[in-house]
């Protein structure tokens, strides 16, 4: 849903083929950025959660005596103590969409965002700095990152620690699914999970992957019913059950914590903790393209290519044209 803005226009409105009731059982955050801010209506609605938590090997750690990190610091102190004989302490995604998540996890985490309150880019603020320049760090300067990492998006930042190649990594609900089995995965009971990490606080994107009604569409009842189903309390307990995909539903996912033991029912909550405090990003006119600038920005700091002040000024005086030139400040 980080492009949302962008379709607006073009899915039909679902406001009227959902109760209010029904809507307030889905997560707040979630229906809020699939408004329309302009005209309120709801342009798609969420199937599952889509929110990260910490991963790590809890084999290795308990055997070099550490504890998951809780800070920036000790991410980088843990990672340094981890990293060798072919070993990585983490691994971060570098490249398009999943870098630029990475880098909203960590410029909320630094105290920024990414407009200020005249919907100008604020990215490049010293926290957006701070938080180019950490991200940077643990690839070129701290090393306890695989240096190709500057090149990965998500599958290869899971395969990464799936195959037990790296100890640490930040990754979505569905993981699960994959690490728990021995066909993907070469850590099965290896591996817990903890926290994601902050620095003046702990905050993620909190997004949903949705459903959406195409507006130039024949046949909307039809669509609407297997829409309606997709999201219901049945089909996404199914979406849990084998994919470990977290409902939207926030009935279901009292449920299904309730009945979770163990380490399943702490990384639920976790994960329902990072939903609680996550964000997202702006539903502003244009900054669909934003986030496209963003990749080349981003990947142009994580190589080294250019400083993080100059790779995130000149994507802040590019954005705010953009966005100008889309309406935004209409």
């Amino acid at each position: 849903t980080a492009q949302i803005d962008s379709y607006f226009n073009h899915f039909a409105p679902l406001n009227s083929y959902f109760s209010d009731s029904e809507l307030a059982d889905f997560y707040p955050v979630a229906v809020k950025y699939l408004r329309d801010p302009k005209t309120g209506n709801l342009a798609a609605i969420p199937r599952n959660m889509d929110a990260r938590v910490q991963y790590y090997r809890s084999d290795i750690y308990q055997e070099k005596g550490l504890k998951p990190a809780e800070t920036w610091e000790e991410l980088v102190d843990v990672g340094l103590k981890l990293t060798g004989d072919g070993h990585y302490g983490l691994v971060v995604p570098g490249q398009g969409d999943p870098a630029q998540r990475t880098f909203s996890d960590l410029l909320w985490q630094a105290g920024g965002d990414w407009v200020d309150q005249a919907n100008k880019p604020a990215f490049n603020s010293e926290a957006g700095i701070k938080a180019l320049t950490f991200y940077r760090d643990l690839i070129q300067k701290h090393k306890i990152v695989p240096p190709d990492a500057v090149g990965y998006q998500w599958n290869e930042n899971s395969t990464e620690f799936s195959s037990g190649t790296v100890y640490a990594t930040f990754d979505w609900p569905g993981a699960v699914a994959t690490l728990s089995n021995p066909e993907t995965s070469r850590v099965v009971g290896k591996w817990s999970t903890a926290p994601y990490v902050r620095d003046k606080a702990a905050i993620s994107c909190a997004i949903s992957h949705a459903m959406a009604l195409n507006g130039q569409s024949g046949r909307k009842e039809p669509a609407v019913a297997f829409i309606k189903y997709t999201v219901s309390t049945d089909a996404q307990r199914l979406q849990f059950d084998q994919f470990t995909n977290f409902p939207s539903s926030q009935s279901l996912a009292k449920e299904v914590i309730a009945a979770a033991k163990g380490p399943q029912a702490t990384w639920l909550q976790q994960l329902e903790t990072t939903i609680a405090n996550g964000k997202e990003w702006p539903k502003l006119a244009g900054f669909s393209k934003v986030c496209t600038l963003m990749f080349s920005a981003i990947e142009q700091a994580l190589s080294d290519q250019a400083s993080p002040a100059d790779s995130l000024n000149q994507a802040a005086t590019e954005a705010e044209d953009i966005m100008r030139r889309a309406g935004a400040y209409d």
